[in-house]
């Protein structure tokens, strides 16, 4: 009887079934909600025949790195804070598949709005 020496289909992390393609990267990315300081992310994750276990992002400003690639816990958008105003910011993401295989990157750019000061107070007097 011969042994099996080998698995077609299982990935060696987690034992998670595969069918060797990598999972769908995340669609539709927009941005809402935009200060100075904050912005909302929304995503879309498509479902395959080999569902997605967890969503990564990571945000760079230029060539500076912001967050380094982390799991987001919600299943459709994530805010982003403290960031600084009238900067670009890229958005990167991927899917890992319960096999662990992660998809190509996604990006998305996104704008903070430049910080606006309260003009000086108008005054207007009925006579």
């Amino acid at each position: 009887m011969p042994i099996i020496s080998s698995f077609t289909g299982i990935a060696a992390r987690g034992f998670g079934f595969t069918n060797g393609l990598p999972p769908l990267p995340p669609t539709s990315i927009s941005f809402s909600s935009i200060s100075a300081l904050n912005a909302v992310v929304t995503f879309t994750t498509t479902p395959t025949s080999y569902p997605v276990a967890l969503v990564q992002k990571k945000i760079m400003q230029g060539a500076t790195l912001i967050s380094d690639w982390t799991t987001i816990t919600s299943n459709s958008n994530i805010s982003a804070s403290n960031l600084t105003p009238a900067n670009e910011y890229t958005v990167y993401f991927r899917t890992q598949d319960t096999g662990g295989q992660l998809s190509e990157e996604v990006t998305a750019t996104l704008t903070t709005l430049a910080e606006t000061h309260p003009g000086a107070p108008t005054f207007s007097l009925a006579v």
